[in-house]
This record gives C-alpha cells, sequence and structure tokens, in this order.
C-alpha cells in the first residue's frame, strides 16, 4: 500500500535526522514519548502540531531557553503505539528573537535566507510561505528536493518552521503550505498571550513589494530574520 511504503521511508529519514540533531546538540534530550506540546523561548513560545502530530523529545533539549523543536507523526514516533496514519512529514520549529519592530520578510527573501531557489510562496498577512526548489534532500536523504519554509511573529519572538517531505509527496508540493498554516494555528492556540501583542506596534510588518524587505515603522531600515534561525544543521543548542 502506498501510504505504508510513505511511513517506512518517513520513519527512515526522520531517524536520520533525529541522529544528526541528536549529534550536534550536545546536550541532555527530554525523554523517548512523543509528546503533545514543548516549550520554546521561556514558554513564550509553545510547540504544538496538528491533530496526530507530535514533538519529537529526541530533538528537544532541557532548559527553559530552548530554541529548537521537531513535530512529525505520532504514530511514527511511537512506533505504530500512538496516533492514527497521517501525511509522514517533518516539520521543524525554531525560534529567535527580533530587534527593533517585529517583521516578516517577502517570501523571496525567505528563500534568500537559506541560499535555495525560490519556487514561490505567499504573505498570508500572518505568516510567510514560500517554496523551495532544491535543498530539502540535502538535510535528509529520501527526501523531495521541494521544500517549504514560513515564517510568523509570537511573543516578541521570530518562529521559523521548515517542512521536509518524502520524494514524491503531496506535502512537498502545493499541500505543505497548508500543513504549515495548521501548525502555526496549533502553536499559536497553544501559546500564551504576552501582553506585547496587543501594544501599538507590536504587529508584524510585511515586506515592501518592491524591494522584498521588511521595514519598520519607526527606523524605515531594512530588516531581516534572525541569522540562525532557520539552520538545523548547527542542532540545538541550548
Amino acid at each position: 500500500m502506498q501510504g505504508t511504503g510513505l511511513a517506512r521511508r518517513m520513519a527512515a529519514f526522520g531517524m536520520i535526522l533525529v541522529t544528526a540533531l541528536s549529534a550536534a546538540a550536545c546536550t541532555e534530550v527530554v525523554g523517548d514519548a512523543p509528546l503533545k506540546q514543548a516549550t520554546l523561548a521561556g514558554g513564550d513560545v509553545v510547540v504544538a502540531g496538528p491533530r496526530n502530530y507530535c514533538v519529537d523529545p529526541q530533538t528537544l533539549p532541557r532548559g527553559s531557553a530552548r530554541s529548537f523543536a521537531m513535530i512529525a507523526s505520532c504514530n511514527i514516533l511511537s512506533g505504530g503505539e500512538r496516533g492514527d496514519f497521517v501525511e509522514p512529514v517533518l516539520v521543524t520549529v525554531t525560534t529567535g528573537p527580533f530587534e527593533g519592530a517585529p517583521v516578516l520578510p517577502s517570501p523571496r527573501l525567505l528563500a534568500e535566507e537559506v541560499g535555495h531557489p525560490y519556487a514561490g510562496g505567499e504573505n498570508g498577512g500572518d505568516i510567510t510561505l514560500a517554496q523551495l526548489g532544491a535543498g530539502g534532500n540535502e538535510l535528509l536523504e529520501g527526501g523531495d528536493p521541494r521544500y517549504w519554509r514560513a515564517a510568523f511573529v509570537l511573543n516578541n519572538h521570530v518562529v521559523g518552521l521548515a517542512l521536509y517531505a518524502p520524494e514524491g509527496s503531496r506535502m512537498a508540493a502545493g499541500t505543505g503550505a497548508q500543513m504549515l498554516r495548521q501548525v502555526r494555528d496549533s502553536i499559536v492556540a497553544a501559546s500564551p498571550r504576552r501582553a506585547q501583542d496587543s501594544a501599538p506596534g507590536a504587529r508584524a510588518f510585511l515586506a515592501n513589494p518592491s524591494t522584498g524587505r521588511a521595514t519598520g515603522p519607526a527606523t524605515g531600515k531594512q530588516a531581516g530574520l534572525p541569522a540562525r534561525l532557520f539552520d538545523e544543521r548547527i542542532g540545538p543548542s541550548d
């Protein structure tokens, strides 16, 4: 059955990512059982996946200041003991502080930040999404070259998402954008509501379409993302 084949392939290259990140972390991880939620950025950001997607504890170091987590199928992470079968996918979540006004880049700039070819994207008002035409199989063996990046602002943090899927998966195509929107909604719903979100000037400012770069309301200076926001190859450093 096609779904079973995808799940096996996803489990295989998911383990590659777990091994790579755990080796790079040099920190004690939380445990083995898949988690419904995990806190990042001192509790300002609570990572939670859509239904039947869990946080992988093997990529989650201890400590309240941690800034990295990974979401995958609960069924795959638990060896079939938890959750229903869902589309195999890996979503990394990385947080970073912003300087000055919270800003979101254009989709094209989002691609430029990681140096991969831009294949398409959209500004959704509260999230920026970009599909990359190459690079998805550089981190994950058996992965589709196409993958997705996204960014949104939450509680004075820029949250970066990256979605990787097996080769030929619909998640590497248009469905990936919908999945990242669902992940964003799950994270926002699980996270606390800080006072800064309702303060004047605390809303995200989208990039100027003529330049592709974001500008803050006060300084007008160009702004981008925190340098480490999308570098999963570094692994957790908290």
